[in-house]
């Protein structure tokens, strides 16, 4: 059985739980940690969790709201972290991490991930796919641009956990947002991703026709007027 639980989204800390197991044995990683450890300790208690719970640690990129509470919780745990070698670097976790590669699949106990690129300001920004052999999991929170890469990766996934939180106004020139939706660095010839669509990238992944689902959590970035419509998305989520 594949689950998640949403710990938190938004600009003040973003961590994600996802589980697969057997009802034998089960394997739990830690999406992300934007968190200090008292606030990680009491948002994993309230899915009935604690840190002795997890196998891994996975990070998206470096940014401090998604990895402000990692090396804290690495140094108390010992857990395995996985990254990019750019996220590594930039995150100062050079002599601690697991090479993550977009692309190759990465397996962790009875999880499997595939890592792929996304259009962020950082230095090499990966979402990931997870699955447990039967089902498969699609996260994308950070991104610019709903890129082929982006499509494709998400193509037939049986869930997506979506951060929803894009304003076109936002897109100034020269602001932090519009520099979001440009490519990330170049590697390997990689193509520059088409500009920002209207269109979400959920909408345009193929259709499988399985039921699809849709969960977004968080402070939608802190601005009161999103609070109620998106509220009746923000209920507590419970593995």
């Amino acid at each position: 059985m594949l689950r998640f639980c949403c710990l938190g989204s938004g600009s003040e800390g973003n961590a994600t739980v996802v589980e697969a197991g057997d009802g034998l044995a089960t394997t739990r990683v830690l999406l992300d940690n934007g968190f200090n450890g008292r606030q990680l300790r009491l948002r994993l208690a309230r899915a009935g969790l604690g840190i002795d719970d997890l196998d891994a640690v996975v990070l998206t990129h470096e940014h401090s709201d998604h990895v402000g509470g990692v090396r804290a919780l690495l140094r108390h745990s010992g857990l395995p972290v996985y990254c990019s070698s750019g996220t590594a670097r930039a995150a100062s976790l050079e002599t601690t991490f697991r090479e993550v590669v977009a692309g190759e699949i990465v397996a962790i106990g009875a999880l499997r991930l595939m890592p792929f690129p996304v259009a962020h300001d950082a230095a090499e920004p990966l979402q990931y796919v997870f699955g447990d052999g039967e089902r498969r999991l699609g996260v994308l929170t950070d991104v610019g641009a709903p890129g082929e890469d982006v499509i494709n990766a998400l193509a037939g996934v049986e869930a997506l956990l979506l951060e929803c939180n894009h304003d076109v106004g936002m897109l100034r020139p020269g602001g932090v947002a519009a520099r979001s939706a440009r490519s990330p660095p170049a590697r390997a010839g990689r193509r520059r991703p088409p500009e920002p669509a209207q269109q979400p990238a959920a909408s345009r992944s193929g259709g499988t026709g399985r039921r699809a689902r849709l969960r977004c959590a968080g402070r939608a970035g802190g601005r009161p007027g999103l609070r109620p419509g998106l509220a009746a998305l923000l209920t507590p989520a419970r593995l």
